[in-house]
């Protein structure tokens, strides 16, 4: 007698139940990756920056630009993004720093309506009661991200260093991190 065997319906169902449930796993696994690494590069990035005009203030004995408080896109290459308007290199700020060298051009974007890194100086502005007028700003994946660095409350004129290790934790409610650095300047 010749019987043949097979997987029943209900035996099939849950082999698909399973790969789905493995499927939806590694999904949300990546997704985590990717937002880390994303969050490295640019914190990464935003130190590198703050090095290089440190270093350059250093060299110089003087900020890189002081001529208006406009932001200056650094990472000109992924743009800056600064509630969802592109932020723009500025030539006078590249051509001084590239007498010194070169700042990281690209970073990842933390969403389609903010990004990058930009600097500002404000000869008004305090950081903790000293003067301290140019600041880096750049954003993160996620709410609430950890900033990897000390961080302002606020960019303006008065500022002073956050207890939390990011500026806003969830910037318009866009899931969006905002993080606010102090660049040292000239005998600070």
């Amino acid at each position: 007698m010749n019987t043949r065997r097979g997987f029943t319906i209900v035996e099939l169902l849950i082999v698909i139940v399973v790969i789905a449930i493995l499927a939806a796993i590694t999904i949300v696994a990546y997704n985590g990756l990717q937002q880390r690494a994303n969050t490295s590069a640019i914190n990464d990035g935003a130190l590198k920056a703050k090095r290089f005009i440190e270093s350059y203030i250093v060299a110089n004995d003087q900020y890189p630009y002081t001529t208006d408080t406009a932001f200056v896109c650094i990472t000109t290459d992924s743009t800056c993004r600064r509630n969802g308007g592109p932020g723009f290199a500025n030539t006078t700020f590249n051509s001084t720093l590239a007498a010194f060298g070169t700042p990281p051009k690209r970073v990842p974007l933390a969403s389609d309506i903010r990004g990058g890194i930009t600097y500002q100086y404000d000869a008004t502005r305090t950081v903790d009661g000293t003067s301290r007028p140019a600041i880096l700003s750049y954003y993160l994946p996620g709410a609430n991200t950890d900033c990897a660095v000390p961080v302002l409350t606020t960019e303006n004129p008065i500022a002073v260093t956050s207890t939390n290790r990011y500026t806003i934790g969830n910037v318009g409610s866009t899931n969006v991190t905002q993080c606010v650095i102090s660049v040292s300047g000239p005998g600070v």
